[in-house]
């Protein structure tokens, strides 16, 4: 029932905070804003809704880095050089993170 408010807000362009969030944590499946979680895959669309383009951004690189860094870990076992390439995608994946939820704290793009 959560998750289907949250999604009607979103899709309304309702930004769901009205003050810029001090915390943000972003995990595995879930973006964590003021203790409100979100889905991962649709946090761009509230991110959108709420003047932060640059924050979704780093949110779709912080994702595509991740499916790069478990693709290359698994090609790793079939052919060792695109192991090589794993712990560079899982460095970019979590700058790219950080980087997220730097500029959802900080309610303004970056420079």
């Amino acid at each position: 029932m959560l998750l289907t408010w949250m999604m009607g807000a979103a899709l309304a362009g309702a930004c769901p905070w009205t003050e810029t969030p001090r915390v943000v944590d972003a995990g595995w499946k879930t973006v964590t804003v003021e203790g409100t979680p979100y889905p991962a895959s649709t946090f761009g669309v509230v991110l959108h809704d709420c003047g932060e383009p640059e924050a979704a951004q780093k949110l779709d690189k912080w994702q595509s880095m991740r499916q790069v860094t478990l693709g290359t870990g698994i090609g790793g076992c079939l052919l060792w050089p695109a192991w090589l390439v794993t712990p560079v995608t899982g460095v970019l994946g979590v700058q790219a993170r950080e980087d997220m939820e730097e500029l959802i704290m900080d309610g303004r793009t970056r420079e």
